[in-house]
């Protein structure tokens, strides 16, 4: 069996399923969700999360938490049931690139925890995975009203991030913000490649977004507030082309869009102190 240990939200959570998807669909064996993190995030100083892959049509089982928490967390759960299965279990932390299939053969349980970013980390199967990521139920009939609204002409999502990458100190260091002299120049380039095009604003602050992006006539803005970020998603990757945050989330919205014609305009600097790394964002992808 392959096991994968999510984290974070749900962008990052979809880069976890679709490397496990991966190794599992590649050896033939089934996979297994480890949701123990949820419950340990705050208390490992982490932005408290949810579980969200259930929205969408995944192909994997969800682990029982008395039995993730037993044998694969930190929890002092651990203990007969640890050691009963410890021998059988081979662990892999990310390192570097991609894990090969062949590398697990012979290994009853595989128990995996990284991020895994980056198309690499699942490639030979991204048509199943973007399949395995349609919504399992219809959106909300608010969205309905902003998928047609989309529609009505060429739009450009746009991917305000703020929340902890504002709010925690530790985050904040790490992964920093766009600022809105970004914003300007990433939509002012949209409008030179799409003239009257809409721009769609995602943000966890429609405030600050008002605020400080610049101001167009019939601008969209959706307020990702009430924990459906997974329509959120789809509502952007319905866009014609996207000027994404240094975000997982906006990564995966820009990814799902298979428009061969689409534009990606992305920041450059992906962290605060680090442009984004080799092979995060895909080819074709503009770095600003």
């Amino acid at each position: 069996m392959i096991v994968i240990r999510l984290q974070g939200g749900l962008g990052n959570q979809m880069f976890q399923y679709a490397h496990g998807r991966r190794l599992a669909t590649a050896t033939g064996r089934l996979l297994w969700l480890d949701l123990s993190w949820f419950d340990e995030a705050e208390s490992l100083g982490q932005t408290p999360r949810s579980y969200q892959l259930g929205a969408f049509r995944t192909r994997s089982l969800v682990l029982p938490a008395w039995l993730a928490r037993a044998a694969f967390s930190g929890s002092p759960s651990r203990g007969l049931v640890t050691r009963a299965v410890e021998r059988f279990v081979h662990r892999v932390r990310e390192s570097s690139g991609p894990i090969d299939p062949a590398s697990l053969r012979g290994r009853r349980i595989v128990h995996l925890e990284g991020y895994w970013q980056g198309e690499a980390f699942f490639e030979p199967f991204a048509a199943a995975i973007g399949d395995d990521f349609r919504l399992a139920a219809p959106m909300t009939a608010h969205r309905k009203g902003i998928l047609r609204r989309i529609g009505e002409k060429a739009s450009v999502s746009v991917h305000v991030r703020r929340a902890d990458y504002v709010t925690h100190p530790g985050v904040s260091a790490f992964h920093g913000t766009c600022a809105p002299e970004w914003y300007a120049d990433a939509m002012a380039r949209m409008e030179e490649h799409e003239p009257g095009c809409r721009f769609v604003v995602f943000s966890d602050d429609v405030p600050w977004s008002r605020a400080n992006l610049p101001a167009r006539a019939d601008m969209i803005f959706v307020d990702k507030s009430d924990g459906r970020d997974y329509e959120d998603l789809h509502l952007m990757a319905a866009c014609r082309h996207h000027i994404i945050a240094n975000s997982s989330f906006s990564w995966w919205a820009a990814w799902l869009n298979r428009s061969p014609g689409k534009r990606v305009i992305a920041p450059r600097r992906w962290f605060l102190a680090r442009e984004a790394p080799d092979g995060l964002l895909p080819t074709g992808w503009e770095r600003l």
